[in-house]
């Protein structure tokens, strides 16, 4: 007996996505399934397409380490309705970063057992709202302040370009170190700060000097501002990986 090839396996996985997704909407089911083969090869839905066989080439990976089996997934409205929302998200993401985290978190929604699925409905829910700059932000963040405090200069000055000239710079502006860089950049890396907190992903603090003679009105002159990621923010960063730090609850279906 012949066995499937690891290109028909994927292929095979990605139908089950495309069909089993196409089951949420009235009528769309039987349409889109006859269909599938000519929908893969149509250019206009390229990003589409890509999409749905990085997760089904996930799925089928994490099906040969025994993390889940297809048969769990089939005909369960929450498992389509995850896929259904990774693959409508990823139709508006504005890079590849967060294709790959969308990819990551309903592959690994899969494995949780249904009942802890809503996790990763929230974490998509996130992953829908921000941009391509606040993942970078966010991946930054993680390897300096994931649980240990840094100062707001650290977070604002993230991935700002330093040159010797200012030459191609908008708002270019010299340093206490004698280079230049471009002030737009740290405005944009401040906007996205302070979206990523009031989103509550990341926790702005004040670290207190131990002796203040006089306090101020203004806050800055108090102390100087810090940055942590919260609970919510580590869990975001962990579900768009394909190997979390942490994993949330540890329960894995079997």
């Amino acid at each position: 007996m012949r066995q499937e090839s690891n290109d028909e396996k994927t292929h095979k996985m990605a139908k089950f996505l495309v069909t089993s997704t196409a089951g949420l909407i009235p009528g769309a089911g039987g349409l889109i399934s006859s269909s599938f083969d000519l929908l893969v090869g149509d250019p206009a839905i390229k990003r589409l397409t890509q999409f749905v066989e990085g997760l089904a080439e996930r799925l089928e990976a994490m099906e040969r380490e025994g993390l889940l089996t297809i048969e769990n997934l089939t005909g369960k409205r929450e498992a389509s309705a995850l896929f259904l929302q990774a693959i409508q998200a990823s139709m508006r993401a504005d890079g590849a970063r967060k294709v790959e985290g969308l990819k990551n978190v309903a592959a690994n929604g899969a494995s949780y057992k249904p009942e802890d699925r809503y996790i990763s409905f929230i974490v998509l829910q996130i992953l829908d709202r921000i941009t391509e700059a606040h993942i970078s932000m966010l991946s930054h963040l993680n390897k300096l302040a994931r649980r240990t405090p840094i100062y707001w200069s650290q977070g604002e000055m993230s991935g700002v370009r330093l040159s010797d000239s200012p030459k191609g710079m908008t708002n270019p502006v010299k340093g206490v170190d004698s280079s230049y860089h471009d002030s737009r950049e740290v405005k944009i890396n401040r906007i996205i700060l302070h979206d990523l907190a009031a989103l509550g992903l990341v926790h702005i603090g004040l670290e207190i000097p131990d002796s203040i003679e006089k306090w101020s009105t203004e806050a800055s002159e108090n102390g100087q501002d810090t940055l942590t990621l919260t609970d919510l923010g580590r869990l975001v960063v962990d579900e768009m990986s394909d190997e979390p730090v942490e994993t949330f609850a540890g329960d894995k279906n079997q």
